[in-house]
């Protein structure tokens, strides 16, 4: 659905309009002062600003704010009303779809999984499947304020076009040049976004850790493959679409631990959940596979302790590349290294430190994703949020 065409003036109301709406979703209520403050706007505008959003029901003005040492007069706070809107949010992983209803605030109202063959099924299966769950979702009983969902949130491994309506490659899946927003706004007439699950992850990080112009936090997704993102701000979701991707194509040689390997020595190949399995002799979701190495090469378990300190080091290459190339402050592991110990990421961080250029490297903060689970759908949701109030 392509958005409305706007007069410059129109545009920059809109612009403002997210730009409250986000301040609260990020830093909770806030007085009007507070926020002509914050956002630099004037009290005219702000007045016209909040006069719109109370009648379209996406905040609220209740409660009250005293001032500091009860002195004053108080002030009402603006704050949002959480159920006022909702995405529904999907992301497409080889074995299955993940879905959340996220709600204005970002929080998730409800949540599940559908196992379904992506990977082995033609792509048009697949996004029918999306249309039939969503469908059945939206048809769902809703609360008093809940409206119907302002759209749908797709995220997706591999590279999306840049008006994020389009799977251009997703090897994970087979998928290439795949018109995803076509096919389901077709069959559910909502508006579609798509968006690359790797940076969706990444934002729903910087909003768990309320990080706003924060120094760059790169966010690897390693569990098929090896995705990456880098994003230093949530109110950039709009203007940039890529920084960084597929880390996982980074070439790297045969560890000196290893015995043999896969023929493919590209990151990704020697990282992803399948290959640790296959050395560990996992059958698929028979435990999650990090934490397993890392108890087996802890009892002192030889092939245990080589694939751990190859797949450390392999890590450890791909990040040290991307540090000296884009300089990032914070690193949050997903994936399946989210389930990693402290011993373990103490061990990355110091092959970090011998990969990367040391003055990149000193104040470099190594973290596990919280929102495993989540996160894709969370990060879409937000891009999805943000376009679809722009639309009206």
């Amino acid at each position: 659905m392509n958005p409305p065409k706007r007069t410059p003036v129109e545009q920059i109301r809109v612009e403002h309009r997210l730009k409250v709406i986000r301040a609260l979703r990020d830093h909770g209520p806030q007085s009007r002062v507070e926020l002509c403050e914050s956002l630099s706007l004037a009290p005219t505008t702000m007045t016209k600003l909040v006069a719109d959003l109370l009648q379209e029901g996406l905040i609220d003005e209740s409660g009250v704010q005293t001032q500091s040492g009860g002195v004053g007069r108080p002030r009402l706070e603006l704050r949002l009303v959480p159920e006022s809107r909702h995405i529904v949010s999907v992301a497409i992983a080889p074995e299955g779809l993940d879905w959340a209803m996220v709600k204005l605030d970002l929080s998730v109202a409800r949540q599940g999984r559908v196992a379904f063959p992506v990977a082995s099924r033609p792509p048009q299966d697949t996004l029918d499947a999306v249309a039939a769950l969503v469908s059945e979702l939206v048809g769902m009983p809703r609360g008093k304020h809940n409206a119907g969902p302002s759209g749908v949130a797709i995220a997706v491994p591999g590279f999306v076009d840049d008006q994020m309506r389009v799977s251009l490659r997703a090897p994970h899946i087979g998928w290439s040049h795949v018109a995803i927003a076509d096919h389901l706004e077709a069959q559910l007439e909502l508006p579609v976004v798509v968006h690359n699950n790797a940076r969706a992850m990444a934002l729903a990080e910087l909003q768990q850790l309320r990080a706003d112009g924060v120094p760059p936090l790169l966010y690897v997704q390693a569990k098929h493959g090896m995705g990456a993102a880098i994003i230093d701000s949530p109110a950039s979701v709009l203007q940039r679409h890529y920084v960084l991707s597929e880390l996982g194509n980074i070439p790297v040689q045969r560890h000196a631990s290893a015995a043999d390997g896969p023929d493919d020595l590209r990151l990704g190949a020697v990282v992803n959940e399948q290959y640790l399995q296959s050395v560990l002799g996992l059958k698929a979701g028979a435990a999650d596979v990090v934490p397993e190495l890392e108890r087996r090469a802890l009892a002192g378990e030889e092939a245990a302790a080589r694939l751990y300190a190859q797949t450390v080091h392999y890590l450890a290459i791909g990040l040290g590349i991307a540090i000296d190339l884009l300089n990032p402050r914070t690193i949050v592991l997903g994936g399946i290294y989210a389930l990693a110990s402290d011993r373990f990421l103490d061990d990355l961080l110091a092959d970090i430190k011998r990969q990367a250029l040391g003055e990149f490297t000193q104040q470099i903060r190594l973290l596990r994703s919280s929102l495993v689970g989540q996160g894709a759908q969370i990060g879409a949701a937000m891009v999805g949020m943000e376009r679809f109030l722009a639309l009206h």
